[in-house]
């Protein structure tokens, strides 16, 4: 539920990343523009949840997650990543790869 609503209100389709801040309340963009260390963290969240979820996870809801996640780690390159983003992407790919739903 908690992705859910992280993607309905912050995913901006055309870049394939994640803004900063929305204001539900007033449903206006507080921070519009996307940063790694956001986008990355919710990638590497993702392949968590993918791994932690195993087969417990709906296969629907896993092969929306898997395919939404593979093209977030696809979007996360056109950012600058610092050291720490770096990292965190870096785990996500590794989870993924390692769970044979990302090559």
């Amino acid at each position: 539920m908690q992705y859910r609503m992280l993607r309905s209100h912050l995913w901006d389709p055309e870049s394939g990343l994640y803004g900063e801040r929305y204001d539900v309340d007033k449903e206006t963009w507080v921070i519009a523009t996307p940063s790694a260390t956001s986008n990355v963290a919710v990638a590497e969240a993702m392949a968590r949840a993918l791994r932690e979820g195993g087969d417990l996870t709906p296969a629907e809801m896993r092969g929306r997650w898997q395919r939404e996640t593979r093209e977030l780690v696809a979007a996360c390159s056109s950012l600058d990543l610092d050291s720490v983003s770096a990292a965190l992407l870096a785990r996500a790919v590794t989870l993924g790869t390692d769970d044979g739903w990302l090559s």
